[in-house]
Order: C-alpha cells, then sequence, then structure tokens
C-alpha cells in the first residue's frame, strides 16, 4: 500500500484528507474537534470563506465547534454544502491498516472517516476551488453528526439560523443517490412498577419483570401498525420505506435474590419521510394506553428524544439542479436519519447526496477515490448550472 496522491485531487486536497484523517475525532470522546476545527478554518479562509466557528454549550463542557464558511460571489441564492468532521470510534474493531492514517491501495483510500464523512469535506472544498460559481457558496462542517447532531447542525440552526444563509442545502452524508426524504425518529423509555422483596417471599412482592413481558408483547404488536404507512420512496433493491417500532433495551434488577419492583425498557419508532414523528408518536401513545389498561400493569411512558424526517418536493430547484448535475433521474428516501432535518425544518429545501458506501463505521472502512473525485465535479457542476 502506499501513500501516493489521489488520482485527480492535488497535493493540497491529499494533504487536507490525511491531516483530517490523522486526527481521531471520535464523537463519543469528543477528541480533537478543536484542532479539526482550527485545520478546517484555515482551509476555508484560504478559498475566501468568511469563516464563523460556532461553539455550541453541551453540559459536559467538551468544545462542540461547529464552521459556518461564506463565500459571497454576488448573486441572489446560496447552495450550503453541509458535511460532518467527527467519526464513530474504532474500539474493539481489527483493522488491517492504522485507521488514523491515510493509507490508498489502487483506487481505494481506506482510514477512520474516509467514507464518513471526510472524503465529503474534501471534495466540497476542492470543488469550490475549481467551479466558477453561479451561487454563493455556504459551508456547514459540523461536529456529533455521529451521536444525534444536538450540538452539531442541529444546534447551529435552531440557535444560529440567521447566522445562516443557505437558500438551498446538500448534505454531503450519503450514497451517490439523490436522497430527497428520511425517516424521522423518536427514543422514548417505559417504566413498569411492582413491589420489590425478597426472592425467598414472593408472596411479598408484585414482579415487575413478570408484570412487564405480557404488556411489553402487546406493545411490540404496534411495529405493525407502525409498519401500514409505507413511503413513496424506497432504497436500493426497490424496498419501500415503511414505519418501525423496536423495543430495543431491558433493564430491571440488581441481584439474584431481590424481587425486582422496577423494569425499564427503552425503543426506537421510525416515521416515514411524508409523516412527521408527531403524528406517529400520538398514535402510539393512544396505543400505548389501551395496552396499559388491557395487561392491568401500573406504567409510565417517556419520550427521551425525537428528530423529525423530512420530505423534499423533487419540483425544488435544489432537486433538480442536482439531478442535473449527476445526471440521475431516480430519487430514493433512507431507513436512517440525517442532518437534512435540520434544514427542512428551518424552511431551506435540502437533498442529500455524496459518496458513502457500506464500509462506513466498520473495520477497514474505505472510500472509492473515483467516486470522490466524482462527487467533487458534480459538485461542482452544480455551482455552475445554478
Amino acid at each position: 500500500m502506499s501513500m501516493t496522491t489521489g488520482r485527480g485531487f492535488n497535493a493540497d486536497d491529499m494533504r487536507l484528507f490525511r491531516e483530517l484523517v490523522s486526527m481521531n475525532t471520535d464523537s463519543v470522546e469528543k477528541s480533537n474537534y478543536v484542532e479539526a476545527s482550527r485545520l478546517l478554518q484555515k482551509e476555508l479562509d484560504a478559498i475566501g470563506a468568511r469563516v464563523t466557528i460556532v461553539n455550541a454549550p453541551a453540559p459536559d463542557g467538551k468544545p462542540r465547534p461547529n464552521l459556518v464558511g461564506y463565500i459571497d460571489n454576488g448573486k441572489d441564492e446560496t447552495v450550503g454544502l453541509c458535511s460532518h468532521f467527527d467519526v464513530v470510534p474504532v474500539t474493539g474493531q481489527e483493522w488491517k491498516t492504522d485507521p488514523f492514517n491515510l493509507v490508498i491501495s489502487g483506487r481505494k483510500a481506506f482510514g477512520r472517516g474516509v467514507n464518513d464523512d471526510k472524503a465529503e469535506i474534501v471534495a466540497s472544498i476542492a470543488a469550490v476551488k475549481s467551479a466558477r460559481s453561479n451561487a454563493n457558496v455556504e459551508f456547514i462542517i459540523a461536529c456529533d453528526e455521529e451521536v444525534g447532531s444536538e450540538y452539531g447542525t442541529k444546534w447551529v440552526l435552531q440557535n444560529r439560523r440567521k447566522l445562516i444563509k443557505s437558500t438551498h442545502a446538500v448534505v454531503l452524508d450519503t450514497s451517490k443517490r439523490i436522497t430527497v426524504g428520511s425517516s424521522g425518529t423518536t427514543m422514548g423509555k417505559i417504566t413498569v412498577l411492582g413491589k420489590e422483596a425478597h426472592a425467598g417471599y414472593p408472596h411479598l412482592a408484585t414482579n415487575a419483570i413478570t408484570s412487564a413481558l405480557p404488556f411489553l408483547s402487546r406493545l411490540s404488536r404496534f411495529s405493525k401498525i407502525a409498519g401500514k404507512s409505507v413511503s413513496k420512496y424506497g432504497v436500493a433493491g426497490g424496498l419501500k420505506i415503511y414505519g418501525r417500532f423496536s423495543i430495543t433495551m431491558l433493564h430491571a434488577g440488581f441481584k439474584e435474590n431481590i424481587i425486582p419492583g422496577r423494569l425499564e425498557a427503552r425503543f426506537d419508532m421510525r416515521s416515514i419521510p411524508e409523516i412527521s414523528v408527531e403524528r406517529l408518536r400520538e398514535r402510539f401513545s393512544r396505543y400505548f394506553e389501551k395496552a396499559r389498561k388491557a395487561s392491568g400493569v401500573d406504567a409510565t411512558l417517556e419520550f427521551t428524544g425525537m428528530n423529525d424526517g423530512y420530505c423534499t418536493d423533487p419540483r425544488e430547484k435544489i432537486v433538480r439542479m442536482v439531478a442535473e448535475a449527476t445526471g440521475l433521474k431516480e430519487f430514493y428516501g433512507t431507513f436512517g436519519s440525517n442532518d437534512g432535518s435540520f434544514f427542512h425544518r428551518a424552511g431551506i429545501p435540502v437533498v442529500a447526496y455524496g459518496c458513502t458506501n457500506v464500509t462506513h463505521h466498520k473495520a477497514n472502512e474505505y472510500v472509492d477515490l473515483d467516486e470522490m473525485l466524482q462527487l467533487k465535479r458534480e459538485i461542482a457542476r452544480l455551482l455552475e448550472i445554478f
């Protein structure tokens, strides 16, 4: 394996790529966030962007720098290019190479984050350098995307909306398919109460586990109700996006000889792009109450997190321009979520596109350099025809 420059990218582009990958911007530890933001600020300064670093005040006290870099080309419209510099941890993974040393072999570049989302950062900066843009350009390069964007793009658009000048946005964080919609996400907690007692005296107890199991089994049937909602958009392979509900965590008890008086269950619920998370949440709340009464349990429901999905009309200019720039004619959704939902909530038409592949978050993550170069050219083309 070699460290040569990537085909179609100059030495400065590859230097930036190598330096970004060398920084372990772990989204859990929040490591190297400041260093990465300083590097990117320098790069954006060099191409004429007016850069603002927005630090979101997280309760853990660790820095959450987000970059907003604006290039005024004297045009009426501004295309926002959104990406993120944080990555998932490599803990427990077996890599054939050092994940924080960019290694190029043939047409592939290996390293943590090359596929999600550092190749997109490099490609977008390289594209703007090479393009004769017919729009103003705004870079939004955020942190914390891998853990929900609470102090990343979401925070910036909710708390610094006046700073953002984008009239249209492209989230550069998906595969080479034009994505016009993403699923909404709701996370929650169900608590079932019983009466704790020594296991030697079960007649004095109400076991929260045995009370909860039939109740949770009844709740799990909500997945069929959610699944009746089917999007008009699908993913690769033709599968349409559908509503989902999954119980994902259980916790009860702390010692074998004590009958637990409390059980906690966690769940994940997904709406299709066309349906708001609020609507699905209301349906589940009604179902929960009916199931609770039918089961006769002492149970409570709490929603612990929520992110909207979005669905952008394919007739929007940003969708039409991305289609023209890429030559693609099909539009897709995603079972997951992306930062496009925050632009949508802020009233900015948004589409997602990128060069990720199935190796993101995995050991030996790589990006195809030809696809990365193609992305650079497509972004440049988009800016030129806008």
